[in-house]
């Protein structure tokens, strides 16, 4: 999936590295003028003046633009070559995941792994990275989905912020479920049990957390861990209901949901009542009537839906009204309840562009 748009990719970088180049030595622009159109010359050419670029990062990018032309002529030896000219990390990295995405797209799967072991290990991580650490998760996501599962756990450890890192475990848990034939559950579920422990133990960021502890324990219920599941939930439903903080009653109803894929409508519907903000309270029932319809399960969604819609209308505040409604709208379309939605949307509030919103959602 991820190589699908390779060449064109490439050949854009290509470009892009060129303009760089010739912005940062306009000199350069008559050079070009008057060499032998022959590829290996142009490469000849733009490899000097990347080479003369003062900052790493400009370089980096002229030198991706070469790694990009050579892979283009399948020259992966070339395209290697250029790998010793980098001095910006992430660049390197970028040049590297160029290359691996090359080795997998030619079934050299192990050469492959490589690459993105190689691209992970030159990222340095002494002080915090300029693109927020993106590099890290696109290297993890790579290589969960070529089946590298330790690699992609190993490269994720390497974040240095204690939230980014469980989240990019998890990131790289879900790449590995998708891309799996069910073969790699005992691993998954290893690793989301370390992210659990670890996620627990942190102090502090309250919303991060509760959100990190949510999306751990769906990743356990599709890895079939019932009781990691169940353990991660309930640590979540503690700690939310236990704290006050602004997005609180979201993370609750993003929880009833997810508990509700789990199979626990149980206590979905527990966290639901024990919500203190009535607006919020409604919004979660829509989404947990709208995690019923996923699960296939339109006959128990539909009165969750009228329930919700109910309270709805019954908000005196325009505002918070307006949002539910909406919420309520979007959750239905999503389900495939058009019928439903149209009805939400004919109730005398502000709803077109929703309706709209939801429709793009709905299209697969």
């Amino acid at each position: 999936m991820w190589t699908r748009s390779l060449r064109v990719f490439l050949a854009t970088l290509r470009l892009a590295a060129t303009l760089v180049l010739l912005a940062a030595a306009p000199a350069l622009a008559q050079t070009l003028t008057i060499i032998n159109p022959v590829a290996g010359d142009v490469d000849g050419a733009l490899r000097l003046a990347a080479l003369g670029l003062e900052r790493p990062k400009d370089q980096g990018a002229a030198l991706a633009g070469l790694v990009a032309a050579a892979l283009t002529r399948d020259d992966l030896k070339a395209a290697r070559s250029e790998i010793k000219g980098f001095r910006d990390d992430i660049w390197r990295a970028r040049a590297l995941l160029l290359i691996a995405d090359y080795q997998h797209k030619n079934g050299q799967t192990s050469a492959s792994r490589n690459s993105l072991q190689l691209a992970a290990r030159g990222i340095k991580t002494e002080a915090p990275l300029r693109d927020d650490g993106k590099i890290f998760h696109t290297i993890v996501l790579r290589q969960a989905e070529i089946g590298d599962f330790a690699g992609a756990i190993s490269t994720a450890k390497r974040v240095s912020d204690d939230v980014d890192r469980i989240r990019a475990i998890v990131e790289a848990a879900n790449a590995r479920l998708e891309n799996s034939d069910g073969t790699a559950l005992a691993s998954v579920g290893k690793a989301l049990k370390d992210a659990f422990a670890e996620a627990k133990n942190i102090d502090g960021r309250q919303s991060e957390v509760g959100q990190i502890l949510v999306e751990i324990g769906r990743a356990q219920a599709t890895a079939k861990d019932v009781a990691g599941t169940r353990e991660t939930f309930n640590f979540a439903r503690t700690k939310l209901l236990a704290a006050d903080f602004k997005e609180r009653d979201e993370i609750l109803a993003a929880l009833a949901a997810a508990q509700v894929l789990s199979g626990d409508r149980i206590q979905a519907m527990n966290i639901v009542r024990e919500m203190q903000d009535e607006a919020l309270r409604s919004m979660a029932l829509a989404s947990v009537a709208g995690a019923l319809a996923e699960s296939s399960n339109l006959d128990s969604a539909r009165p969750l839906f009228r329930l919700a819609f109910e309270d709805a209308v019954k908000t005196v505040n325009e505002k918070s009204r307006n949002a539910i409604l909406q919420h309520i709208l979007l959750q239905q379309t999503r389900s495939g309840l058009f019928n439903d939605a149209f009805t939400t949307a004919g109730s005398g509030s502000p709803i077109p562009r929703a309706l709209s919103d939801g429709q793009r959602v709905a299209r697969p």
